[in-house]
């Protein structure tokens, strides 16, 4: 027997486990493909149905729409530090502010492509939609977006804003961060922060991650301008954690292993526990002789 294929556009209905963080514009582009059965349109609201009349190309096209169909089609960087300052908890009018675009525009990109509503406690839905499988394993410093959004997750704005510095001036291309001019002492020290971070972060062996803790010396603890922002805690702390974790793990000194034969034997008892259970087995023997004493036997 065989089965009919399952639609790409059931995983769009209302109350669908896990919720596609995209589901309004998916919605929208299977609408204006003519891919959604006609009872499907009941699921999207005006939105969905605006963008799907903008994908359509009916005109006139809703100006907050196309600028936001254009964002995320435009620069990788852009699309990506919005998205990060979303996930760092930074509400859509100041991502607006900071980033010099019109609050429609990210209020628009976040219902379409990037819907956290009622999900931020839901760290694994989080990884999987918001971030992507890259959080979770294959992690390369190529992985720009996943990077961004990874330390807006988890560290916040602290340290998402000096890693869009980072990005914005090309620092990871930089081979030589002390040769970049005009970069001062904290701006340095954060460049060294991130790029140890991410090293640390998409290594995967434990003796390479220790070698690179030893290539970095320079980036020991020091208070930082901006009074209660401290960037050795958040980032050089969690890689010296890898570190020392890699250390103690070669360092650690292995035990014999015992022969098969002796994890059958058994754990030696003490003479106090032995008589508790020789107590407790001679009081059980009693009550079932009463027991035996008051009962009698069907069809007497």
């Amino acid at each position: 027997m065989h089965f009919p294929p399952i639609p790409d556009w059931i995983d769009l209905r209302p109350g669908a486990m896990p919720r596609p963080i995209d589901r309004r514009f998916r919605l929208a582009w299977s609408m204006a493909r003519g891919l959604l059965p006609d009872f499907a349109h009941d699921w999207g609201d005006d939105l969905v149905q605006q963008a799907a009349d903008v994908l359509r190309g009916d005109q006139p096209a809703d100006p907050a729409i196309m600028a936001a169909l254009n964002l995320r089609a435009g620069p990788l960087l852009d699309r990506a530090e919005v998205e990060a300052r979303l996930l760092a908890g930074q509400e859509p009018v100041n991502v607006a502010a900071a980033m010099g675009l019109p609050a429609a525009v990210v209020e628009t990109y976040l219902q379409l492509y990037f819907d956290l509503t009622g999900q931020t406690r839901a760290r694994s839905w989080m990884a999987h939609e918001a971030i992507g499988i890259k959080a979770l394993c294959g992690l390369t410093p190529d992985d720009i977006e996943a990077i961004l959004k990874l330390l807006g997750f988890l560290f916040g704005l602290g340290v998402l804003e000096p890693a869009l510095r980072y990005y914005r001036l090309g620092l990871h291309l930089v081979a030589d961060l002390d040769a970049v001019p005009d970069l001062d002492a904290e701006g340095s020290a954060w460049a060294r922060c991130i790029r140890y971070w991410i090293n640390v972060r998409t290594l995967d062996n434990p003796v390479a991650a220790q070698k690179l803790r030893a290539a970095f010396p320079e980036t020991e603890r020091q208070s930082a301008a901006s009074p209660g922002v401290i960037h050795p805690v958040t980032l050089e702390m969690a890689a010296e954690a890898v570190a020392r974790a890699a250390h103690s793990a070669r360092t650690a000194v292995r035990r014999p292993e015992l022969p098969l034969w002796t994890l059958a034997a058994p754990a030696p008892t003490s003479a106090r526990w032995q008589a508790a259970q020789t107590a407790s087995r001679r009081t059980a023997t009693k009550g079932r002789r009463r027991a035996a004493g008051v009962l009698v036997p069907a069809g007497k």
